[in-house]
């Protein structure tokens, strides 16, 4: 399903004003990935046309906090997923691991879901749950998240499915 090799990055400088980033260069650079990088202006005219230019098959949106406007999820042909600290459609909205921990949960779950213009309220794909330890702080809690995250990816792709398939197939449970 992947034929061309490029990775495309919002705005890598913004994100190194939050507490926690990655960067994909190692990743671009082992894969052969090119790196893109748009401006944060998602609403701007220009930045959308530049995304339906691009001829996307997939968006995949990570750890952003940046409202996606409707013209560029459904500027890919298969629409644009995201992961959410929490399990979703029970527990939206930003810093959701923080409060996990805030109020003591032992066990924490992150999803995986197609956007809509409606923040945290796609259909969820599939979710992941990990134990938090009493020694756990947030650090090791985004630890365990992030690599729930990258198993449930992996996943997703292995089994590669557009969102009107998958929508079809789990009609029952998205209703």
């Amino acid at each position: 399903w992947i034929t061309q090799s490029e990775f495309r990055s919002i705005n890598p400088e913004k994100s190194f004003k939050k507490a926690r980033s990655t960067t994909f260069d190692e990743q671009a650079k082992k894969y052969g990935f090119q790196i893109f990088n748009e401006e944060d202006k998602l609403k701007d005219p220009e930045v959308i046309s530049r995304f339906k230019n691009l001829d996307l098959d997939l968006i995949v949106e990570m750890g952003s906090s940046m409202w996606v406007p409707q013209e560029i999820l459904e500027s890919a042909r298969y629409g644009c997923i995201g992961s959410h600290g929490a399990k979703l459609p029970y527990i939206r909205g930003g810093a959701s691991m923080n409060w996990a921990l805030i109020t003591g949960e032992t066990e924490w779950a992150v999803s995986l879901f197609y956007l809509t213009p409606v923040t945290d309220k796609g259909i969820t794909i599939t979710t992941s749950s990990f134990n938090i330890e009493p020694r756990d702080n947030i650090n090791t809690v985004t630890y365990k998240s992030d690599l729930a995250t990258m198993k449930m990816l992996g996943d997703f792709f292995k089994n590669f499915r557009s969102q009107e398939e998958f929508q079809k197939e789990n009609l029952e449970e998205i209703h």
